[in-house]
């Protein structure tokens, strides 16, 4: 079996994504391995990750829990079996990056 990790760019740091606070929806559901990592340009903000097991296409996904709130930059693992996942900034962090990184079972 071949593994295959994706790299996803969730908020790219940039001013042209400054406005938006929610990610896309991203298929976690065969991934071994779900990594987060967190860069920030405010000193005080809030990034929340959300999960759905809802069947459907990322578009039509219309129900999300709250997983974790992060408050601390870093990278952080999230427990792999959730079939969606989606993280949500706060306003404070106009301009953080967010990467998603995912590796196949």
């Amino acid at each position: 079996m071949t593994n295959i990790t994706r790299h996803l760019v969730a908020f790219d740091g940039e001013s042209v994504t400054s406005s938006t606070y929610t990610s896309s929806t991203y298929l976690t559901a065969d991934m071994d391995t779900v990594t987060i990592s967190w860069q920030s340009s405010g000193a005080a903000s809030r990034l929340t990750v959300s999960a759905s097991n809802e069947e459907g296409l990322g578009a039509s996904i219309t129900t999300f829990s709250n997983i974790t709130t992060i408050t601390a930059q870093g990278n952080y693992s999230i427990v792999p079996g959730l079939r969606w996942l989606r993280v949500t900034r706060s306003a404070l962090d106009s301009l953080g990056e967010v990467l998603l990184q995912t590796k196949d079972r």
